[in-house]
């Protein structure tokens, strides 16, 4: 049981330093995707395969995705800028998703919070 409640405990400090430092409001959808861009590291992450882990359907992957980059859907509304796409340029159906320097600054942050 111990084991369960360590495991929480870091869930909801990283949900509740998010939340702090992006947006109140954020949808959880938005932590998980930024969570799984950041657990691929520097190898970046696949568009498709955030979209297969997280169970989202095209569109909304690609909404969430625009609410952590620079550029959020809504045009009036500056994004989070801390995941960024690459195109593959050999295929440019392919996206590539991986942290921006302020998606680093604030996973140093997380990292030093949690244990």
């Amino acid at each position: 049981m111990a084991g369960k409640q360590a495991t929480a405990g870091m869930l909801y400090k990283l949900v509740t330093i998010l939340s702090e430092e992006l947006d109140r409001e954020m949808p959880l959808t938005q932590v998980l995707a930024f969570a799984r861009v950041a657990l691929a590291g520097d190898a970046g992450l696949d568009q498709g395969k955030l979209q297969e882990d997280l169970a989202l359907n095209s569109s909304s992957t690609s909404r969430t995705i625009q609410a952590l980059s620079a550029v959020h859907y809504y045009k009036d509304r500056p994004g989070y800028d801390v995941v960024e796409r690459v195109f593959d340029t050999q295929d440019l159906r392919k996206r590539s998703l991986r942290l921006t320097p302020n998606g680093e600054k604030l996973m140093a942050k997380i990292q030093a919070i949690l244990p």
